[in-house]
């Protein structure tokens, strides 16, 4: 008898969390179908002549979604872990180049608090480890992200170094140290638990769910690694962590092609054929406007019947299904349109949209017969990009045709890593045009001696500079050109593809001192 109330226990017990696990994620697409519209408009707008008062309350408004969108996530992210739901990828990838990315993103925003950021990775820190690289992102940014905003003044370290290492494994430990307002001993017990906030005066103009350092414990747990904080109040604080990895085999990162991801600037959408298949009348405006952009042709659907109906009698190049829809679901609109193919016939991709975020979602609209999914409210970069990459028939724009090289600079990046604010894109601009020539000519200089190993730390310690301004084909280059002095490959490339990034510069540094007179005249 015993046994059988546990077994009923356990059975309640799981009930409850997938009907937990799916009101959560019903409540995410609800509150994730508006923010998409407000997202998208915002974005929209943004693209139009605004002044800079106007810029500045678009960039606000983009904010606070991003930040309804982390609360969201946050909640998400608790009911997977405690529903057992979440998985933790077993992949290569480059554990160096992550933490360097990571830290660019972050370095920005001390700079904009007027904090120093520092970054230690001892040279025994491999470049490939086998991990969840996402997970990883995940908790370093909940430990950057709150050491910065809970650090007024001074400074913000990161350190990670290998704390034990065997033939197969390597356990790489990470520290977060900040000089912010701290912890008081009696807290420091109850801060890894959900829904917890410090309750001290000196927290409480500070915003949060709570969930964050909740979610970083967890996340470890599911790796087998630990955290712990050393803190006192107004003293500062120091979180560590460790992950246990396996080692890769190899230095070199493979990728299917399948999985490349392309980006469409290096390819023109012009006159491809898309079908969106959208019920919410906002997101089938910002959708369209964004697609006829990139001189795209669109059709609109409104519910899955109609999207069977339209492919049945046009051409498309390539399907953008909601999942969401009345009358005819995008699930089974999918598995209609695949059943609808003819032998011989080549097969239409499908992009599956959802701001529908329960877990399996993903796997059950690819195992329906889409090629590739994303959530709303996304970025249309990322959009584009999957766009390019299922398309047939778009042709790759070469980046060593010299027409192609006629436009240097592309300042998305900055305007995307600054979030758009004036300040700091003048303080980045200011900087990067006093260290891009250095840059430039410490490269032509390594490549003249034939230092590879030097030229590949070079290019790896200056890439981020070049990503926030240059055009995708001149940053192909440099990446080409640091992927070959890593391997030692195809070495006789390296000088022609700086050739072109040399030649460039003139053009560049005249248009950041052109982009620098619009953004202080506009202040």
């Amino acid at each position: 008898i015993f046994q059988e109330q546990l077994i009923e226990a356990k059975e309640k017990a799981e009930s409850a969390a997938i009907i937990k696990s799916h009101f959560l994620a019903n409540m995410s697409h609800e509150i994730r179908t508006p923010i998409n519209g407000i997202t998208g408009l915002a974005n929209l707008l943004l693209k139009s002549k605004l002044t800079s008062k106007q810029q500045k309350y678009l960039n606000a408004i983009l904010n606070s979604t991003d930040s309804l969108l982390v609360i969201i996530d946050d909640i998400l992210d608790i009911s997977k872990i405690e529903a057992g739901k979440m998985t933790i990828e077993k992949k290569k990838f480059e554990i160096r180049k992550a933490i360097t990315n990571l830290m660019e993103e972050f370095n920005l925003k001390a700079i904009e608090k007027g904090l120093k950021f520092n970054l230690e990775i001892d040279d025994n820190v491999p470049n490939f480890v086998i991990g969840d690289i996402v997970r990883l992102n995940q908790i370093l940014s909940n430990l950057l992200g709150n050491a910065i905003k809970f650090t007024s003044e001074g400074s913000i370290e990161l350190t990670v170094k290998v704390i034990k290492t065997t033939k197969t494994k390597v356990n790489i430990e990470f520290e977060v140290t900040d000089t912010g307002i701290g912890i008081s001993p009696s807290n420091l017990h109850s801060i890894f638990k959900a829904f917890t906030q410090v309750k001290e005066n000196i927290s409480s103009k500070y915003e949060g769910t709570g969930l964050g350092l909740s979610i970083v414990k967890k996340l470890l747990d599911l790796q087998k690694g630990n955290v712990s904080v050393q803190s006192e109040l107004h003293e500062g604080s120091v979180f560590t962590f460790n992950i246990c990895y396996k080692k890769s085999p190899s230095n070199l990162l493979e990728v299917p092609l399948i999985e490349r991801n392309i980006p469409y600037d290096l390819v023109s959408l012009k006159n491809l054929n898309i079908l969106i298949v959208e019920d919410n009348l906002i997101n089938q405006i910002i959708a369209q406007d964004l697609l006829a952009d990139q001189g795209c042709n669109v059709k609109i659907a409104t519910n899955g019947e109609e999207a069977i109906s339209m492919f049945l009698s046009h051409n498309f190049d390539i399907i953008l299904m909601d999942i969401q829809m009345p009358i005819m679901n995008g699930y089974q609109a999918i598995e209609v349109i695949r059943s609808k193919i003819k032998q011989g016939q080549e097969k239409t991709p499908i992009i599956a949209l959802t701001a529908f975020a329960i877990e399996g979602d993903k796997e059950k609209c690819i195992k329906l017969g889409a090629d590739d999914y994303l959530s709303k409210p996304f970025n249309p970069n990322i959009l584009f990009g999957k766009i390019a990459r299922l398309t047939t028939g778009v042709q790759l724009m070469s980046p060593t045709k010299k027409g192609n090289l006629k436009k240097v600079s592309d300042f998305s990046n900055l305007v995307t890593i600054t979030n758009g604010k004036v300040k700091l894109m003048v303080l980045t601009i200011k900087t990067l045009r006093e260290e891009i020539p250095k840059d430039i000519s410490l490269i032509k200089k390594t490549i003249s001696t034939k230092d590879w190993n030097n030229l590949y730390k070079i290019l790896h310690r200056t890439s981020p500079n070049f990503d926030l301004v240059l055009t995708q084909p001149l940053r192909n280059n440099l990446r080409i050109m640091q992927e070959n002095a890593k391997a030692k490959i195809n070495l006789d490339q390296i000088p022609k593809l700086f050739r072109q990034i040399n030649n460039s510069v003139p053009k560049l540094l005249d248009d950041l001192n052109t982009e620098l007179k619009k953004l202080t005249n506009g202040q």
